[in-house]
């Protein structure tokens, strides 16, 4: 899924002008909505479809879900189809991303991955390489984080700009040939028409769950959206966040890692994109992988950053 780097993108710093206009609001925060037992509901809901590999049945329903959940609550939903086709395989596999949009004007995406590994190749046990991954924190927490966001979003804000929350199909199955790491989210930034659109920015969240959460900041990221990244972490201090955010006292915005993720299609297409994500994840890949392992502090903790960061950015305004 996740590949670690240490190495920076060379286009990225052409980017460091283009989030000039991002966060420059010094509004105070303010108690927010987001629930974090809300988020974990929705993650139980979603594990009960099973593993969601692209192209399954398991994977057609969960989204169903997910659509009709956001569709219930006011958000214009859409289904971006693709297929995916592999070198040197006779491989065609249909994948889908979940699109769902709130409010108009310029553009700010919220999004991450649902689908899941096709086996769980990094389990510590040898025979069990070869079953499905159960993802609760790998795809799991993304949608809970997303679907409760959508809830906070259509009940408590009016928008200001227009919030898509994507849900990325195809992006767990880098190293497992002949699947490349996130095809669902390089096809969606591909077909942008960016003439046309205005995308301010996007977040990307990743296995946020974690009960011993630690989200550093993340190379590709600060290279590529300095301003957009440091106002983050920036707000995840102001609200105490700072022993998950920022564990290593870290007062120069230094990255920990680089890691190849679904934000990377829209910063090699000129998008500001920040991912958060909590790669100090033991089970990873594993079919320990399981719910009973996720926080919801954990999630609220990032919900809410999320949730603070468009209010006080001015995408959201509290009805």
């Amino acid at each position: 899924m996740k590949t670690v780097r240490r190495l920076i993108l060379p286009f990225a710093l052409l980017l460091i002008l283009a989030v000039s206009s991002v966060v420059h609001s010094q509004n105070p925060v303010s108690p927010g909505y987001f629930s974090g037992d809300e988020a974990l509901a929705r993650i139980a809901e979603h594990l009960e479809f099973g593993p969601r590999i692209t192209g399954s049945a398991e994977s057609i329903h969960a989204g169903d879900a997910i659509l009709e959940y956001l569709e219930n609550l006011g958000w214009e939903t859409t289904e971006d189809w693709h297929t995916l086709e592999f070198e040197d395989v006779p491989l065609l596999v249909p994948a889908r991303n979940l699109v769902a949009s709130y409010g108009s004007g310029p553009t700010v995406i919220i999004g991450g991955h649902y689908d899941t590994r096709v086996y769980t190749d990094q389990d510590p046990d040898p025979e069990r390489r070869k079953e499905r991954a159960t993802g609760a924190n790998d795809g799991g927490s993304t949608v809970g984080v997303l679907m409760e966001m959508a809830r906070v979003i259509s009940e408590n804000y009016l928008p200001n700009n227009e919030i898509r929350l994507i849900f990325f199909d195809a992006e767990d199955n880098p190293n497992i040939p002949p699947w490349r790491i996130s095809m669902g989210a390089d096809l969606y930034a591909d077909n942008l028409n960016l003439e046309e659109e205005n995308i301010r920015y996007g977040i990307i969240v990743d296995m946020v769950g974690d009960q011993n959460q630690i989200v550093p900041i993340e190379g590709y990221s600060l290279n590529a959206a300095p301003e957009l990244t440091k106002a983050i972490w920036t707000l995840a201090d102001e609200l105490g966040y700072d022993e998950q955010f920022n564990p290593d006292g870290n007062t120069d915005f230094v990255a920990r890692y680089s890691i190849t993720d679904d934000h990377l299609p829209f910063i090699r297409v000129g998008i500001p994109a920040v991912l958060l994500i909590d790669f100090d994840y033991p089970y990873w890949h594993t079919t320990q992988d399981t719910i009973d392992k996720l926080s919801a502090e954990s999630l609220e903790r990032v919900g809410r950053l999320i949730e603070a960061f468009l209010e006080k950015d001015g995408a959201i305004t509290r009805k």
